[in-house]
Parts: structure tokens; C-alpha cells; sequence
């Protein structure tokens, strides 16, 4: 029983596919004979829009097909007869469902090819006008799209730009794919003209390098109505996307038409087809009768397409000084988006951070503001505490210093003594007088250098840095301290080589620095055998000046080392413990560093700091003694 069940199985299995019963249902095949050009840019833009369209709306995938008849450019009684004969024997054995074709000529020829080859296949058109309306839907199994080219209301739209314009110009070539749309666009230019009262320049049939030279010398307000250039007069084939990019490059006025895939190729606008809308109406009607089935009985239904639309070109607009932004209801391309528009959310987390990042800048200016303030607080308070150094550091020489002023003044007091005693003699020795006088003079002007040097010393000021001689700089505080030398019997000596650089810097403040680190050396010195103090210069890294002052007293304790220069640390009963850190606040705004160290073999202690070398030649001086340079008053 069981093996008869399967056998009756196999049977119907094998009558079933004999049948064709099993088999998938066929895929419905759609053939497109198009009148023109496959590769025209219009064309590609419809068939992109059809085939994702056609495919949404029905079930299966279909099969299509596509014949380039090229009837614009190739025609005649022969090619048609070859090209019907290769179409029966390339379709011969192929079924198709519907064929779609465009244009009044490709019509004709499909409806006889359909009739033949495929009767129940249905005839869908397009590129038909109204008034092929009557003849076309009366054919049965047909149906169809009526395509309206209206060139006056692409010159409407023109004037919508162009408001004040003189002159209309109809640019076409010698022949046309579809020349039934040729002469009614020329016949509606012509009538839009005479009823704006706008004179009509015609260039029609000529060859393109003509064409081109009319409109680069058009006159001024005018504006070009381009029917579409595929056959210029010299019989020469072209695209007429790309005749239009030619003539947009050379002519003085905007050129306006009827296809929005002109649009971007230099047309500046226009009441437009759009090719891509059309391909979406198309396949609806295909989709439509492959899923209902053949009519082949009754009217054909046709409608209007709605694919027409006003369309400018926001650069071409933009070339010309033209405004399209206030006329409602019309389409602007290539608009330059903003900022805005493209980049939303940066502009917004840009903003975020630009409002951050000011507050941030206004924060750190403030900041900045208030530590400047700060600094020039600093530096003055810096300022003062110097000048009270210097003036401590002069109190302590006080004595050394009334000393220095009473030699010359004494001196001063016998001399004039004695001029008294010569003018008492009869005659009077004028020789000796005049030297007397001489002696005045030159100890006046002794004691008036004490006091200038004194004076300077005391006085408050700001850095003013300068090139200097360290020779001279030296020699001048050495002159401050002599006096304190002589009376605590110390041996000063000076060690700069001859033709030493000079240094920058500022001299006063560099004088205190000086004056500081020799008082401090005659202090270390009390109760030593040997008292002696060197000062010395070098140049290291041939940008610097290093000076040291170098006494022989007891040496710094190692405990007290890491706190030399600590604010109001001391080692003396009475002092302050500010002299240092002043010595080395000063070095530091000169741009150098003070530091302290031993003497190396011998004993005592030495101070070092460096300076900026100036970068001046060497000045010319008379050599020095390296060793002693100086010494106390009592020894000359």
C-alpha cells in the first residue's frame, strides 16, 4: 500500500511539471525603443528613476530592455527597413509585456513592430502633445503620458529675473529628435515676444562657432531661450548638454530652457521637465498594467504629466547679478548652503566653545592683569628693600666714608692755610699759589666724587641696563669701601684680565651687589691672621661674565649653607639678613645667578654670580696688575 501511494505521488509530480505547473511564474519583460539617444543625460536621469520605481511597485523583478532607434540623427526609408528587420530577428523569440517608447516618429514604428511580433503586449508612450492626443488613444492596448512643452512660460519665469529685458533670442539647431516640440517652442518664443513688445533675435541652423559668436555680442537686457542643439547647420552631431556648457561660457546673457538635466551645464532656469519625476509617473503606468493585465478593448487612458516645475541655478543667477529668493514657488539649485545648514552641530559645539573659550581668555586676561600687578608690586617693593639695603650698607661705612671726605677736606684747610702764609710774603710767590690752588681743586673734586658716588647709591630707580666696563665698575666701589679697607687692615685685589669684554647691566644696582659682598668679605675677615679679599673675572661659555669675591676668614659653616639666601637669615649679631637675597634678586633680573662656595685650596669664602657679556668689542685701557691691583691708602 505504501509503495502505490509513492508511485501515484511520482506521478502527478512528473504530469504536474510536464504541465509547467511547478515551474516559477515568468518575469514580466518591458522593451524601450527610444526615439533619441540612449546616452543623453536626460535619458539616464529618466531610466535611474524608473528602474528602483518599477521594481517597488511590482512583485518580481522584471526584465528590460533597451533599443536606441537614433531616429534624430539617423533616418530615411532604408535604415528604417534595416533596423525593423534586426529588431524582428534579435526579438523574435523573446515575449514581452510592454513596451515603452517616446516621441510621435519611435510611436509609429513600435506600434507596427508590436502588432507583429507581441499583440498582446501594450504600447505605453510618452513625448506626445495634446494634439496627438486624438490619434493615440484610440489605438487599442495603449496608454500613455501627454508631454506639454511650454516655452512661454519658461520666458515668464525668464522675465520673473530679468524684468527690464529688451530682447528675446531663440537659439536651435538644424535638425531635431523631436521636431514637432522644436516648432512649437519657436512658435510660442515668437508670441511670447510680440506680446511683451520684445524684439525676437533668431539663431537657428547655423554652426556652432557661429551660435556662439552671436551670443557673446548680444545686446545688453536680453535674454536666450536654448531649444536644444543636437545637429548644428554644418551637419555636425553633438550633445546638447554640452553645446549648452560652450555657449554659457561666451554669452553675454542667461540662457533659459525647458529640461531641468540642463540645469548645472550652464542654463540659468526655466519651466523645466523634470526627467527624474517623469521616470517615476512612467513606471506607475508600467507597473499598473503589467499588474492588471492587457486592456485591448475600450479608449486608452492618457493623462498630462506633472513633472514640470520652475528651476534656476543659484550660480548661473549669481554670474548674472540676478535674484530668484523673493518669487514664491520656484526651485533654486546649487545654493551655496551656510554654515548653519551644513555643519549644525559643530556650529553649535563651536559655539559652546567659543563662549568657553572666552570666558577662559577674559578669566586668564583678568589673571594676567592682576599678577602684573602683582609683579610691578613685587619689583617695587623689590626696589625699596634694595634701596634700604644700599642705604644699611652705607650706614655701616659711615665712619669709613666721613673718614674718606675728611682727608680731602683737611687737606683742603692746610692748603688754604698756606696760601695765606704766601701772600703774606713780599712779593707774594705766585707759582706756589697757583699750585696751592691746583691742590684745592683737585681735592674738592675728590670729595665731590665721594658724595656723587654716595648719592647715586642712595638714590631710588628702575633697572637701566647698559654695556659696562667691569674694570671700571669695579674700581668705583673699591673707592666706596677704602676707607673701611684701611681701618680694618684688609688687602683688596683685583684679577681682570686686560681686554676684557664688557658686561650689561645696570651700574648702580650692580655696584650695590659689589659694595654688599665687600662689606660682608671685611666682616668675615675680623680676627684673621691674613686678611685679604680678591676679586676676579672671567668669561665662560663665551656669553657670560663670571665675577667672584673671595675673602680669607673662617669660611661659611656647612649648616648654614642651604639658608645663605633666605630672607632674614644672618649670621651676624646685628644684622638683617636681607643682603643677599637683594644681591640675588638683582643677578636674577640681569639674568644671571649668585651663588656661594668655598675658596679652593685656601681657606675662606667666596661669592660668585654671572652677567650677560654685552657683546661690544673689548675696551682699549691700560693693562692691569693682576695681583695686587689694590691695596690700603697707607700703602701708596
Amino acid at each position: 500500500m505504501r509503495h502505490w501511494r509513492r508511485t501515484l505521488f511520482l506521478a502527478v509530480a512528473g504530469l504536474a511539471s510536464s504541465l509547467g505547473l511547478g515551474a516559477s511564474a515568468r518575469a514580466s519583460a518591458i522593451l524601450f525603443l527610444e526615439q533619441t539617444n540612449l546616452s543623453r543625460p536626460a535619458y539616464v536621469a529618466y531610466m535611474q528613476a524608473f528602474s528602483p520605481r518599477v521594481r517597488a511597485v511590482l512583485a518580481q523583478r522584471p526584465e528590460i530592455y533597451t533599443e536606441n532607434l537614433d531616429l534624430g540623427r539617423f533616418d530615411g526609408a532604408e535604415y528604417r527597413r534595416n533596423l525593423d528587420r534586426w529588431l524582428r530577428e534579435k526579438y523574435a523569440a523573446t515575449k514581452i509585456d510592454v513596451v515603452v517608447v517616446s516621441g510621435r516618429v519611435a510611436t509609429h514604428f513600435a506600434r507596427e513592430l508590436r502588432d507583429t511580433l507581441w499583440p498582446d503586449a501594450t504600447l505605453v508612450f510618452g513625448a506626445l502633445t495634446l494634439a496627438d492626443a486624438a490619434t493615440f488613444s484610440a489605438w487599442p492596448n495603449a496608454t500613455g503620458i501627454l508631454i506639454e512643452f511650454d516655452a512661454g512660460r519658461t520666458m515668464e519665469a525668464a522675465l520673473l529675473v530679468v524684468p527690464d529685458a529688451l530682447h528675446v533670442v531663440y537659439v536651435d539647431g538644424a535638425r531635431h529628435t523631436f521636431p514637432e516640440n522644436a516648432a512649437r517652442s519657436r512658435r510660442a518664443v515668437s508670441a511670447f515676444a510680440a506680446r511683451r513688445g520684445l524684439e525676437l533675435i533668431e539663431f537657428v541652423g547655423l554652426t556652432l562657432a557661429e551660435t556662439k559668436r552671436g551670443l557673446a555680442e548680444l545686446p545688453p537686457r536680453s535674454i536666450v531661450y536654448y531649444g536644444a542643439v543636437s545637429v548644428d547647420g554644418a551637419g555636425r552631431a553633438y550633445v546638447p548638454q554640452e553645446v549648452l556648457a560652450e555657449l554659457a561660457a561666451v554669452s553675454a546673457a542667461p540662457i533659459f530652457g525647458d529640461t531641468d538635466t540642463f540645469i548645472g551645464h550652464g542654463m540659468t532656469g526655466g519651466a523645466c521637465l523634470g526627467m527624474e519625476a517623469l521616470g517615476v509617473e512612467m513606471a506607475d503606468i508600467v507597473g499598473g498594467v503589467l499588474r492588471s493585465g492587457p486592456a485591448t478593448t475600450g479608449p486608452s487612458p492618457v493623462r498630462r504629466t506633472e513633472a514640470f516645475h520652475v528651476v534656476f541655478d543659484a550660480r548661473e543667477l549669481q554670474r548674472f547679478g540676478l535674484d530668484a529668493r523673493s518669487i514664491p514657488g520656484v526651485e533654486v539649485r546649487f545654493n551655496k548652503p551656510t554654515l548653519l545648514e551644513t555643519n549644525l552641530t559643530a556650529v553649535i559645539w563651536g559655539s559652546g566653545a567659543l563662549v568657553l573659550q572666552t570666558g577662559l581668555i577674559v578669566a586668564l586676561f583678568l589673571q594676567r592683569r592682576r599678577r602684573q600687578r602683582a609683579e610691578h608690586e613685587v619689583l617695587d617693593q623689590r626696589d625699596q628693600i634694595a634701596h634700604a639695603g644700599r642705604v644699611s650698607v652705607l650706614g655701616q661705612l659711615a665712619s669709613s666714608l666721613a673718614h674718606e671726605l675728611n682727608q680731602p677736606l683737611a687737606a683742603i684747610l692746610r692748603n688754604a692755610e698756606a696760601a695765606e702764609i704766601f701772600l703774606c710774603a713780599s712779593p707774594p710767590d705766585l707759582e706756589e699759589l697757583r699750585a696751592i690752588l691746583a691742590d684745592i681743586r683737585s681735592d674738592d673734586q675728590r670729595a665731590s666724587a665721594v658724595i656723587d658716588r654716595m648719592r647715586a647709591l642712595l638714590q631710588r630707580r628702575d633697572l637701566d641696563s647698559r654695556p659696562l666696563e667691569l674694570g671700571a665698575l669695579v674700581d668705583e666701589v673699591i673707592s666706596l669701601a677704602r676707607s673701611d679697607a684701611m681701618a680694618k687692615k684688609v688687602t683688596v685685589e683685583v684679577d681682570i684680565p686686560f681686554g676684557f669684554p664688557r658686561i650689561r647691566g645696570d651700574r648702580v644696582h650692580l655696584q650695590q651687589v659689589l659694595l654688599n659682598l665687600l662689606v660682608n668679605a671685611f666682616q668675615a675677615l675680623e680676627g684673621s691672621a691674613e686678611r685679604r679679599v680678591v676679586v676676579q673675572g672671567r668669561v665662560v661659555g663665551g656669553t657670560m661674565a663670571e665675577i667672584s669675591v673671595s675673602d680669607t676668614g673662617g669660611g661659611i659653616p656647612r649648616a648654614d649653607q642651604p639658608r645663605l639666601f633666605e630672607p632674614f637669615f644672618t649670621t651676624k649679631v646685628k644684622g638683617l639678613g636681607m643682603g643677599l637675597p637683594i644681591c640675588r634678586t638683582i643677578i636674577e633680573a640681569h639674568g644671571g645667578v649668585l651663588w656661594a662656595g668655598d675658596s679652593g685650596n685656601a681657606p675662606g669664602a667666596s661669592f660668585y654670580f654671572t652677567l650677560l657679556l654685552a657683546g661690544d668689542p673689548a675696551p682699549t685701557r691700560a693693562p692691569r696688575v693682576p695681583s695686587p691691583a689694590r691695596a690700603p691708602a697707607a700703602a701708596r
